[in-house]
């Protein structure tokens, strides 16, 4: 939910809005390339998934207010939650094929959503507009796969995807209480 928030959140601070940052680091991301990640770029890129996922981050006093609530009106939100597709319930398992072509078929159906209902977008509200510019990339950083981070790519958070998480959680005995616990290693 941090992420969808912070996709809404008008700021300059998401450095990976910088073409020249962003394309080192995707060449530097690339999974089969021999290329080290060098530091700048790593603390660049933690920085940013910080950004967009911390609750901390979201509290800081001077982070602006997100504009989620005028931006993803309930309209927006039911059009956004079709781009699923058909139920993916039964297979959204990492690594399964299935579920790998349907995930490269979202985000394509979800770049297109954004650059016709924000990214062309012009308003006189400079908060908004600021969204409008930026959400661009951030859809572009939480979709992609980062080699260096645990994390998968995954549909942004909406109301049609909790019952799929919870039927894939259901199906697989004590998942919930596996991934509340923390990690010890």
């Amino acid at each position: 939910m941090n992420i969808m928030i912070s996709l809404f959140t008008p700021t300059k601070v998401f450095t990976m809005d910088n073409d020249e940052m962003f394309l080192k680091y995707q060449e530097q991301n690339e999974p089969d390339g021999e290329m080290t990640m060098d530091s700048g770029i790593k603390n660049n890129m933690e920085a940013c998934w910080k950004w967009l996922a911390s609750k901390e981050a979201l509290e800081k006093p001077d982070r602006q207010t997100p504009l989620i609530e005028e931006m993803l009106t309930r309209e927006i939100a039911d059009e956004l939650d079709e781009l699923l597709g058909s139920p993916t319930n039964n297979m959204m398992v990492w690594g399964s094929t299935e579920w790998e072509e349907a995930y490269v078929d979202y985000v394509d159906r979800l770049k297109a959503f954004v650059d016709k209902k924000y990214t062309t977008e012009l308003c006189e509200d400079v908060d908004k507009l600021t969204v409008n510019q930026t959400i661009w990339r951030k859809i572009e950083w939480v979709t992609m796969k980062h080699r260096v981070r645990q994390e998968r790519p995954f549909p942004l958070l909406t109301k049609s995807l909790l019952p799929r998480l919870a039927d894939v959680l259901t199906r697989v005995q004590n998942a919930i209480a596996e991934v509340s616990e923390p990690f010890f290693c």
